[in-house]
């Protein structure tokens, strides 16, 4: 499924959309998703598109953290959480080494 969302996000102009299996870094959830939107604007759309996607196709989602204004979003989803955030933000934070350094 989560794949299917990853394609679904790609095709949406999500860019460097990658899965992450978080597996041996904590027991709160199984996998991590993080794309790269263009701008703030776009990344209110693919977290609209992203929440919708999510309940049609029978998940839940437990919360939604960030505002399209601070360049980085979150859904939890449970046993998946999708960071959605801008090219800069993307950068300063390093968020795929980290987690990768971590695993």
């Amino acid at each position: 499924m989560m794949q299917d969302l990853i394609t679904k996000l790609i095709e949406k102009k999500a860019e460097d959309v990658v899965l992450i299996d978080t597996t041996p870094l904590t027991p709160y959830y199984d996998e991590c998703i993080i794309a790269t939107a263009l701008n703030q604007r776009h990344i209110k759309s693919l977290i609209e598109f992203t929440e919708d996607y999510l309940i049609e196709n029978g998940l839940r989602v437990k919360d939604i953290q960030g505002t399209p204004d601070s360049e980085w979003m979150i859904i939890d989803a449970y046993d998946t959480i999708i960071h959605i955030l801008t090219d800069n933000e993307r950068t300063r934070l390093s968020l795929d080494q980290i987690i990768k350094r971590n695993r």
